[in-house]
């Protein structure tokens, strides 16, 4: 099988690439990134908290570790469309799709971020889906959509239509995708890249796995740990997402910052559970012209409760943590209630793989890595500045 990993530097791109490396079914592996979230952070200040190689140096990595896999590391971006399409050419059996510009604060903070945002995150997926279109129909994407694009209607959410007259016999009810909506430009990115997905499959029968991930936190794998390379750890208040800032905010005695009252709710995922599905879903099966939906959010929880688990478990590494309540909103939030439940019984793909890593675990765990290999943070960069609606 050949498999193409693009954004394969990334925080998720590095642990899904040592996974795949290490799959049985992978005989040739291409990563492809263009570096862009390494200029991104650095140009704020900040770096990732656990040390990392070169791009190039990592790929070296997972050559020697896999001698007799083909990995082969290209530094390039999907808006080159001649290099897209040279490598679809490849009859690449499947494409994980995570080279997205993020994040939600980044295309918020000036019109330049803005319009990259959108130019790399739309037209990149666009390239990718008429390469395949144009040289290779058979070729599986798998594509990382966000649980953020959905709209917080206090529906349970689906991993498929939705029945906007649901009191109908089933055989009038009109099925319609799940309301999206998105108070930021990188989550309407990642709404819109779902309509051109469905347009891809309808029109010209590709088949394509959306993931609406919800956020992912965690700073280690059993893969990663073999290559013996860490995937990326920001902690900064544009790449830094919450469970990371707080992490670092207690570690370093700093008081964790929870964005207004903290009653608004985020999903979250441990990183190796979270990769576990990925890999897994490159054996789902899918017909032509299939446009699939897996929910990738095993359970939301309130940000005030995130809050006080880091406060616990680092109290157990004697550290005392204290919590900075209603000091900062930039993202008005303050007394939003917020939740996005899922359908247990609809959320049937993460449901079937047992995976399910207690999120207190993975918080003590990744405090105790960074700990250990952990560079100084730089505490300017990590309180929040940037205000949305300015």
């Amino acid at each position: 099988m050949k498999v193409l990993v693009v954004g394969a530097d990334g925080y998720m791109g590095w642990p899904l690439a040592c996974q795949l490396a290490a799959h049985e079914n992978v005989q040739e592996l291409i990563l492809l990134d263009n570096g862009i979230t390494r200029e991104k952070v650095s140009n704020i200040g900040g770096d990732s908290v656990l040390p990392i190689n070169s791009f190039s140096d990592r790929c070296a990595l997972l050559k020697a570790k896999f001698p007799n896999k083909s990995v082969e590391g290209i530094s390039g971006s999907v808006l080159d469309m001649e290099l897209v399409v040279k490598l679809i050419q490849r009859q690449i059996d499947t494409v994980y799709h995570l080279g997205h510009l993020r994040t939600a604060p980044y295309s918020m903070s000036s019109h330049q971020a803005c319009v990259e945002t959108v130019h790399n995150n739309e037209i990149g997926f666009l390239n990718l889906i008429w390469a395949v279109k144009d040289h290779c129909r058979q070729t599986r994407i798998i594509k990382l959509g966000s649980f953020g694009a959905y709209a917080g209607t206090g529906l349970k959410i689906p991993e498929s239509d939705i029945a906007i007259n649901p009191e109908s016999p089933e055989s009038e009810r009109m099925m319609v995708p799940y309301p999206k909506f998105a108070t930021d430009f990188y989550h309407i990115t990642k709404a819109n890249d779902s309509l051109f997905a469905r347009a891809a499959c309808s029109n010209w029968g590709l088949k394509i796995i959306d993931v609406m991930q919800s956020t992912v936190f965690g700073a280690t794998s059993d893969y990663t740990e073999m290559v013996g390379e860490h995937t990326r750890f920001d902690y900064d208040q544009i790449y830094g997402t919450v469970l990371n800032r707080f992490v670092l905010q207690g570690l370093s005695g700093l008081p964790l910052t929870v964005y207004g009252d903290g009653q608004h709710s985020s999903g979250i995922m441990v990183l190796k559970d979270a990769i576990g599905a990925l890999c897994k879903m490159q054996s789902l099966p899918l017909t032509e012209g299939e446009y699939r939906i897996v929910n990738g959010n095993p359970r939301p929880y309130k940000i005030i409760d995130l809050a006080t688990m880091v406060k616990e478990q680092l109290n157990t590494l004697d550290l005392e943590v204290t919590l900075s309540v209603n000091e900062f909103d930039p993202r008005h939030e303050a007394n939003e209630n917020s939740t996005y439940p899922v359908t247990t019984a609809e959320n049937k793909f993460l449901d079937s793989l047992n995976i399910d890593t207690p999120i207190q675990t993975e918080i003590l765990e990744t405090a105790k890595m960074v700990q250990k290999f952990g560079k100084e943070i730089d505490s300017k960069v990590i309180y929040p500045t940037l205000d949305w609606s300015k």
